[in-house]
Order: C-alpha cells, then sequence, then structure tokens
C-alpha cells in the first residue's frame, strides 16, 4: 500500500507493507539499495499520474542527508564549488586560467597528474575533483574538465568486467561518465545482434540485469539511448538486456512484451507473409488477388472451414480478407451455407415462438 501525505509542508509517499514474506520467511532489508528502490518506486508511481518527481538525486547524485540538508540550507561549500566549476569550464581555456579563476573565488588548488584537489579558504577538509564528481556527477572529474575546457582528449576505455568492480554503483558511473563524452558508443548491427555493447560484455559486468523482449520493428527506437544496451534478434522479435536501473527508460521508449504480446505479433506477422504469398502467386498468373468484406460471423466461420486466405481488420469492425481465385468458389460456399443455416435457425425460433402461444 502507498498512502501520500499532503497535509504537510513537504508532499511525501509512505509505503506500507509485511516485513516478512509469507513464503520464504525471511525479512525485509532495510538498507540504502532497498531505499533507493522505494525512492525510485515511488517516482514511477508519480510519473504515471503526471506528477513531479525530485529530480535533484539524479543531477547531483547526492549519497547522504547531511549533505542535501546543507544544500538547502545554502551552507554547502561542495555544492558552491560545483557552481564555480561550472562557470570555469565556460570561460577558462588552459590549465593555469583554472588555476587563476579558482584562486581569485578563495579557493585553494593543487593540480597534478592523477588529481586536481580543491579547498576553500576557511575550511579544514579538501576535496578531490574525482571524489566530487562521485557525489555531483562526472562532469566534475578531472578528465572531464580538463577536456570541457578544451586540454585533454577523453578516450573511451572498454567495459570492466565482473572481477573488476570494486565497489556497488561503480559500472553506473562509468556508464555515465561514458555517455556523457562527445564521442559515445556507436551502434553496431549484424543479422543476429544489434546494440551499442555486446551482449556477454554486458551479462559478465556488475549489477543487475533487466531482460525484455520487444518487437522487432522497435529496434530502431533503441539508437536514441543514452545506457548500455544488447540485442538478440529473432523471427519477429528482439531479446534485450540492460541494466535494471536503466529498464524504466527503456520501457519509455519501447514497449516490452508479454505473452499476449508474443502470440498476437506471431499472428499479425504470420498473416503478412500470407498475404505477401497470395499477391506474389497471384501475380506470377497474371490475375490480382480477390477481396471480400465480412463481419466476425463469416469471419469465424470461414476460419474453421479451413480456407486459405490473408485478413486485415477495419474500424467499422468490418474484416477484409484477401484470397486467390482458387478459394474463391470454397469462400463463397462457406458464406452461402452459414447463410442457410441462419435461415433455418431463425425459422425454427419462430416456430417454437408460434407452438409456444
Amino acid at each position: 500500500m502507498v498512502a501520500t501525505h499532503n497535509d504537510t509542508d513537504v508532499i511525501h509517499n509512505h509505503f506500507i507493507f509485511c516485513s516478512v514474506n509469507a513464503e520464504t520467511g525471511y525479512k525485509w532489508a532495510d538498507n540504502n539499495k532497498t531505499r533507493k528502490y522505494l525512492q525510485d518506486l515511488s517516482d514511477e508511481l508519480c510519473r504515471k499520474n503526471n506528477l513531479s518527481v525530485i529530480e535533484y538525486r539524479k543531477n547531483y547524485g547526492v549519497k547522504n542527508q547531511a549533505t542535501m540538508h546543507l544544500i538547502e540550507k545554502g551552507t554547502c561549500w561542495k555544492y558552491e564549488l560545483t557552481k564555480i566549476l561550472d562557470e570555469a569550464v565556460m570561460v577558462c581555456k588552459s590549465k593555469e586560467e583554472f588555476i587563476s579563476f579558482l584562486y581569485l573565488r578563495s579557493y585553494d588548488i593543487k593540480y597534478t597528474d592523477k588529481n586536481i584537489t580543491f579547498r576553500k579558504e576557511g575550511e579544514k577538509k579538501s576535496i578531490r575533483a574525482d571524489t566530487l564528481a562521485k557525489e555531483f556527477g562526472v562532469k566534475y572529474s578531472k578528465r572531464r574538465l580538463e577536456f570541457d575546457m578544451g586540454y585533454a582528449e577523453l578516450k573511451f576505455v572498454r567495459p570492466p568486467k565482473k572481477e573488476e568492480i570494486k565497489f556497488e554503483g561503480e559500472w553506473k558511473r562509468y556508464e555515465e561518465f561514458v555517455f556523457s563524452q562527445i564521442n559515445k558508443p556507436k551502434i553496431e548491427e549484424t543479422e543476429t545482434d544489434f546494440g551499442n555493447i555486446s551482449w556477454s560484455e554486458i551479462i559478465e559486468s556488475a549489477e543487475k540485469n533487466f531482460n525484455g523482449e520487444i518487437d522487432l520493428l522497435q529496434l530502431v527506437k533503441l539508437k536514441e539511448l543514452d545506457f548500455f544496451f544488447a540485442c538478440k534478434k529473432m523471427q519477429d522479435t528482439a531479446l534485450v538486456i540492460c541494466k535494471d536501473y536503466n529498464a524504466p527508460k527503456l520501457k519509455d521508449k519501447v514497449d516490452i512484451l508479454d505473452e499476449y504480446d508474443r502470440i498476437q505479433l506471431s499472428i499479425r506477422n504470420k498473416n503478412k507473409q500470407l498475404y505477401n504469398s497470395i499477391k506474389f502467386t497471384a501475380e506470377a498468373f497474371g490475375e490480382k488477388p480477390c477481396y471480400r468484406l465480412v463481419d466476425q460471423k463469416y469471419f469465424n466461420r470461414l476460419k474453421a472451414s479451413g480456407a486459405k486466405f490473408a485478413y486485415f481488420t477495419k474500424p467499422d469492425d468490418k474484416i477484409n480478407i484477401v484470397f486467390l481465385k482458387e478459394e474463391e468458389q470454397k469462400i463463397y460456399e462457406t458464406i452461402k451455407k452459414f447463410d442457410k443455416l441462419s435461415e433455418n435457425l431463425a425459422e425454427e425460433k419462430n416456430l417454437n415462438l408460434t407452438l409456444s402461444f
């Protein structure tokens, strides 16, 4: 159950559920990961109901409430530093200009080949650029700052394997870093694969994966995605895999098929193939396919008769059937027999009504 409090200064949701699994007996684990799951679930519910969500967590990646409270009070010097860095990348074109820019704004800066360390005058602690990036976004990392100011080049590095991921969230930070660059990963397509990363690499990497199935025709929509994904092409559909935290963005872009959708898609594709076959055969014999509009009752009877035809539904609940000349007699006889049967049933019904009086 989700309850929304709108009678306070801050509108917020409460999640109410049994903390013990009735089937396994395991108790709910309350930690940062599960709280993040509930937060994402709350955001998804808000979006579905056209309500706003708080985006600062995604924009800044703030990991603790203490920092967030300082930001809200306007006393977080690290947040002020991010704003100064945003300004710096707009005006500075060299390392020397960057150091001078920070110095004039009361920041001491230690610049080495590996790190950039900042400390505001009056503050006891300092912070490295890469540490700032982990909390407020990859654009504040050393490599990204240098690249944005035009005196360094970001290089694409291969995705790390599972054994190389040391901390939870490392893959996500890496993914955000890669897609923040100008030269983003390119889409590679073969007869069986489609994606900006290989299927095996995303399987072997850290973090939980999401698997789904989509209509093959929707593959082109995936080119707009700003995260790693891979696809395996099937006959009518494509299997798609990405990281679980990217699943909401994937679902916003394409429709994930359920069992019913897969069956309907298979029926539509088989019907389309049959129509192409009928059209090709008719043209080969110098003929044109035959068409006839029928309603649902005739359509059901024709399917049961075994007649070979393709069909297309119309807005007025009529169905346009397409067939070869050789099937014409069978189709018309089936319709005629059904009309005769319907007349006999109607006459029998009227007779029974007459006798009852």
